[in-house]
């Protein structure tokens, strides 16, 4: 379930947005305005306030503007259907997920060129023939629309490009070696220490008034089993 709510919040603030801002501004008619003529769409005008100078149809705009953002609605379109087939459709079968999975990943490649040809077929309508023009707000949320998915495919390889980075660094990483140290004393002799690569180092040392107790405590024991062998002689 959470999964499924993540994946959604994920399709809302990104497919999705782009995807109306692509429709609302295809399917209006404030693409542009100028003298005589109130508001121009790609495929329709405004009937408010028409004159003779506005004749509809997407004839002062260009044929080539309309197309770009046709097929830049299309992509949308089918990206979006293929989110929502995957979030409520995808079935538990090895083959369906697969299945969807594969034409999502081609409707996801296919994501980048829909904002590439929306920006533009924006970029041509300044090429329409009117003296003198001003864009509309469809015009604007066309635009949003290109820009918005631009922002998102470039956040998303750099994402991919720092966590390909990031596992390449780890990897590189040299591995614990466990090494021996041998510390040697005059009254201890030799004593062996192991330890990790990254662990602290232990260092061993022995005073002079360590050793000088050490050394006496051993003649001390030596006097004793001494007196002792003599008890026992005796």
């Amino acid at each position: 379930m959470g999964s499924i709510a993540g994946f959604l919040c994920c399709f809302l603030f990104t497919f999705l947005v782009a995807f109306l801002l692509q429709a609302v501004g295809f399917f209006t008619t404030n693409w542009v305005t100028w003298t005589g003529c109130e508001a121009q769409g790609l495929f329709s005008f405004s009937t408010s306030g028409q004159t003779t100078a506005c004749v509809g149809d997407g004839e002062y705009l260009s044929s080539a503007v309309l197309g770009l953002q046709a097929t830049s609605f299309t992509i949308h379109l089918m990206v979006c259907l293929t989110m929502i087939w995957l979030m409520f459709c995808g079935g538990d079968d090895d083959d369906d997920v697969g299945y969807c999975g594969c034409c999502a990943g081609c409707f996801i490649m296919l994501y980048p060129v829909a904002g590439l040809f929306s920006i533009i077929g924006c970029g041509m309508v300044s090429t329409i023939d009117v003296p003198e023009f001003s864009y509309g707000w469809s015009y604007i949320l066309c635009l949003t629309s290109g820009v918005y998915v631009i922002l998102q495919v470039t956040l998303a390889c750099y994402c991919v490009c720092k966590a390909i980075k990031d596992s390449d660094d780890d990897e590189n990483l040299p591995s614990p070696q466990q090494t021996t140290a041998v510390a040697t004393t005059g009254a201890s002799g030799q004593l062996n220490i192991r330890y990790g690569h990254q662990e602290q180092h232990v260092a061993v040392a022995v005073t002079e008034r360590e050793e000088l107790a050490m050394s006496n405590g051993v003649m001390i024991l030596r006097k004793m089993r001494i007196m002792q062998v003599v008890g026992l002689v005796r």
